[in-house]
């Protein structure tokens, strides 16, 4: 059995991570398949890095040269964002990356296509973490780098195997079985 909570697996009454009341006699089985495992998503996001590289840059330079960079930094990380939030709530809900390792991206509760609204927030988290380590603050930048290194690494820890990301946005990356 699954939590409603939290999506965390249960065997007793009361979940072990939020504590919630878990009804015995609901249907709490998890119709998302298989969770991707670790190295998966991280094939996934290098595939994706890769692919975003050439655009982002040229989008960078570009407005850079018109605009600041601050500008044309604000224009990249829009770039990826279009590109993840579009890819994201397509009915596949897989990137190009998420679609060369068979993983995609889906709703924690019904296993379903994730929202514009969960994509945003997916993407924004991490989005937010990354705008602040170009700050010329080592402070600010420090504290960045941590909560990215905890995002990438917390799926090892997590019986999800969710990011922090995925926890905010209320998503579950899954095996995709060709």
């Amino acid at each position: 059995m699954y939590c409603p909570s939290c999506g965390s697996e249960s065997n007793g009454p009361f979940c072990p991570v939020c504590g919630s009341a878990i009804d015995s006699s609901a249907d709490t089985t998890r119709p998302h398949g298989e969770l991707s495992g670790w190295w998966r998503r991280v094939g996934a996001t290098v595939t994706d890095n890769l692919i975003l590289l050439v655009p982002t840059t040229v989008a960078l330079w570009l407005v850079s040269m018109v605009a600041g960079s601050l500008i044309g930094m604000l224009a990249g990380f829009a770039l990826q964002g279009a590109y993840l939030v579009t890819m994201l709530v397509s009915p596949r809900g897989q990137t190009f990356g998420n679609r060369i390792v068979a993983t995609r991206v889906c709703d924690l509760a019904t296993g379903g296509t994730i929202t514009r609204r969960q994509a945003l927030w997916r993407w924004g988290f991490v989005a937010a973490y990354s705008a602040i380590t170009l700050l010329n603050n080592p402070i600010t930048s420090s504290i960045a780098m941590m909560i990215a290194v905890v995002d990438v690494l917390f799926p090892l820890a997590n019986p999800l195997r969710q990011t922090l990301h995925d926890r905010v946005a209320g998503t579950l990356v899954v095996r995709q079985h060709l």
